[in-house]
């Protein structure tokens, strides 16, 4: 038997809403399985992952509260709307920066070694 009711039953997601404190807490738990992949398949190192923590964590609590607003809409979108926006969006985007940005200015750069001595002795 269930404790809790419904809140306990089913998948993280849209058709199931879940308070924000659980939101952030599968947001914080997605990121410590992947550490733990990395470190178990020997990928990444203890420290690289500390290193990244201070990183990852913000990131995660950020995600997870863009799924927590996600799932609080009361109105419905259009999933295809929304996905072929973003498609067209990016490419459009990498397009509009290569086609306005400034092209990067050259620098002559010359080397050369100097030794005192004689021809005989180098």
């Amino acid at each position: 038997m269930l404790i809790g009711g419904r809140d306990n039953v089913g998948p993280f997601g849209f058709h199931y809403p879940r308070t924000l404190g659980k939101c952030l807490l599968v947001s914080l738990l997605s990121v410590g399985l992947v550490g733990l992949g990395l470190v178990g398949f020997a990928i990444e190192g203890i420290m690289c992952l500390t290193m990244a923590l201070p990183l990852a964590i913000p990131l995660a609590l950020f995600g997870g509260l863009i799924g927590y607003v996600l799932q609080k809409r009361t109105y419905a979108t259009s999933t295809l709307r929304v996905a072929s926006v973003v498609c067209f969006l990016v490419p459009g985007l990498i397009f509009i920066e290569y086609a306005l940005g400034e092209t990067p200015p050259l620098y002559e750069v010359k080397t050369s070694v100097v030794i005192k001595s004689d021809l005989q002795t180098v």
